[in-house]
């Protein structure tokens, strides 16, 4: 893309701009895009402070690379219980990967308008748990946030029958606030979510305890857009490529957990850094691999981390539970493509393979 910008005399982000596909556009097997977050992502890159007051001194250029993971989608359930001591727990399927069952807390917290240390996420075994989606491919929050949605706001339905009963109450009248239950208008008259669920469990004839589940399957993804720009600079001399500022902008659809997706982000960029510069696997004549442990196969390390301003676009997803989409995957995508167009910006030389190692960078200096 960046060559053909350059063939035509134009900016590399304008170009990008101007050819973007958007939602319903025809994809290359001829079916239409689903929803699709590039112009907005795109733009989010064009009018961020970073990217205006870019600079660069001898030896340093910027590349900007697009990435677009379709994520995944599954089947999913969840069970839901109120605990006579104020707890919630909610059972899943899933594995905690990256701490994503923050943000589980977070939907049943904010459901049943408790505090978020009263909210347990059971993980059970796929022989006796809820059905749950692959514990990666961008797809765990995707595909099991509704079901959690759905089985917390049953139990609400339950809590708020047992409230209105209570009180002699339209259900309609009553307010969740800070783990209790009232009536609109009347604080000071207040019953626990505690004792609600603890007189469910104890009286005879009435609903029983308060316990749901609740499943789904949404029909189709919703593919995240990841617009990279990485500054870097390059030593003539040895042809070594130093990352010096990132901006990461992505459609993240909602961000239930700004902080936690953050790191996604970062985690990823430094995955594509590691593609881009340094993780090759490189056989000899004979079909050797050379690089068969960590200490021949170079991945990043700490002290080659860079600044990663992360940029969250929050394009809602028109199927996804509150609107979110994948955010796990997308920004591995961009980085080593974002790196070899900012080599190609200060050194004129376009690598088509990866990665960018100072050898081969000299060499073609010199060449």
């Amino acid at each position: 893309m960046d060559e053909l910008a350059r063939s035509l005399k134009l900016d590399p982000l304008e170009f990008r701009l101007q050819n973007a596909a958007g939602s319903g556009d025809l994809m290359s097997n001829g079916n239409p895009w689903p929803s699709l977050g590039l112009k907005e992502c795109l733009t989010t890159l064009k009018e961020s402070e970073l990217w205006q007051q870019r600079q660069t001194n001898e030896n340093e250029g910027w590349g900007i690379a697009v990435g677009l993971w379709p994520c995944g989608v599954s089947p999913a359930s969840a069970v839901c219980r109120m605990l006579p001591n104020g707890n919630v727990q909610v059972q899943v399927g899933s594995v905690d990967i990256s701490g994503i069952n923050s943000g589980f807390v977070q939907i049943v917290a904010e459901v049943l308008s408790i505090d978020p240390s009263k909210v347990e996420i059971i993980q059970v075994d796929s022989h006796a748990g809820p059905v749950a989606p692959p514990s990666g491919g961008s797809q765990v929050s995707y595909s099991l946030a509704g079901a959690i949605s759905g089985a917390t706001r049953n139990v609400k339905d339950q809590l708020a029958k047992l409230a209105a009963e209570h009180f002699e109450a339209s259900e309609q009248d009553l307010v969740f606030e800070d783990g209790s239950v009232h009536v609109s208008g009347l604080p000071s008259k207040a019953i626990s979510l505690a004792e609600l669920a603890k007189q469910a469990e104890s009286r005879k004839g009435g609903a029983g305890p308060v316990i749901a589940t609740s499943s789904n399957s949404i029909q189709e993804n919703a593919p995240a857009v990841a617009v990279h720009a990485v500054k870097v600079a390059v030593d003539t001399e040895t042809g070594k490529v130093s990352p010096k500022n990132y901006i990461a902008v992505q459609d993240v659809g909602f961000a239930i957990n700004p902080m936690l997706i953050e790191g996604q982000v970062q985690g990823g960029v430094l995955q594509g850094l590691g593609w881009g510069l340094w993780e090759e696997m490189p056989y000899d004549a004979q079909g050797q691999l050379l690089a068969s442990n960590f200490l021949d196969y170079a991945m990043p390390r700490a002290d080659d981390s860079v600044f990663v301003d992360a940029v969250l676009v929050e394009n809602p997803s028109p199927l996804g539970p509150l609107g979110i989409r994948g955010v796990g995957e997308p920004p591995i995508v961009p980085g080593g493509a974002a790196v070899a167009n900012a080599v190609r910006e200060v050194t004129g030389v376009r690598f088509e393979q990866l990665p960018i190692r100072p050898q081969a960078l000299w060499k073609a200096m010199n060449s």
